[in-house]
């Protein structure tokens, strides 16, 4: 039930914040697959990367359809040119062993989603999902919910930095 009301928000902010255009069904099944992901990866630590492969394949080609339709291809470049950077960017930082594999397949749909939007966006969807997830694990450390060294996963920051991103666009 928490699932269906939290997908429900997902889509309701899209909508409310971005209102509806021929990038709506990309961005809702981004906002639909990054939900259920983040909650995959709440529960069991893990972004599986079928999943991630088919959200962020869908959300490209429904990004395609979308420029097609109001014949701003250009916006299909900066979409693929965040995705490409953002993926880049995790990749790196998964060499020093500061994130998994998962998380890195997931910026390329974060980086699409933030591209097709624009510079500002992309900056939201690469910066924030940090300082969320540092706030998570400050407050979860103060509250004593978490301990020292118990992994906390980065995929619902991923998510929100995402949402933050659509909603920078607005």
């Amino acid at each position: 039930m928490l699932t269906i009301g939290t997908a429900g928000a997902g889509i309701g902010a899209v909508v409310t914040l971005h209102g509806w255009t021929a990038a709506s069904p990309a961005l809702l099944v981004a906002t639909l697959a990054g939900l259920w992901l983040a909650i995959v990866d709440l529960r069991v630590h893990r972004l599986p990367a079928a999943q991630v492969y088919a959200a962020t394949s869908a959300t490209a080609a429904l990004f395609v359809v979308s420029a097609l339709a109001c014949g701003n291809l250009g916006q299909i470049a900066n979409a693929a040119a965040g995705a490409a950077a953002l993926w880049t960017l995790y990749w790196v930082v998964a060499l020093t062993g500061g994130m998994a594999r998962g998380d890195v397949r997931l910026a390329g749909l974060l980086g699409a989603v933030g591209g097709w939007h624009g510079p500002l966006s992309w900056y939201v969807a690469a910066l924030l999902p940090f300082l969320v997830h540092a706030a998570a694990g400050l407050l979860l450390r103060v509250t004593k919910l978490r301990r020292r060294g118990q992994p906390l996963p980065f995929g619902p920051a991923m998510l929100a930095g995402m949402l933050a991103a659509v909603g920078f666009a607005s």
